[in-house]
């Protein structure tokens, strides 16, 4: 289902010309990040920062 619903968003994304998709996840979830770098998302191009007030 996983899988599906990542195309879908992807090829909504290319229909309207994006050319990047970010993911964000919690650190902690490493099953997610382990699924997003097989369906070829890179969890090293970039880090975020938050800042709880």
């Amino acid at each position: 289902m996983g899988q599906k619903l990542l195309q879908y968003i992807e090829d909504y994304c290319k229909s309207i010309e994006c050319h990047r998709i970010m993911l964000l996840s919690n650190s902690t979830r490493q099953r997610a990040h382990h699924f997003f770098e097989r369906e070829g998302y890179s969890g090293s191009v970039s880090k975020g920062f938050k800042k709880y007030l």
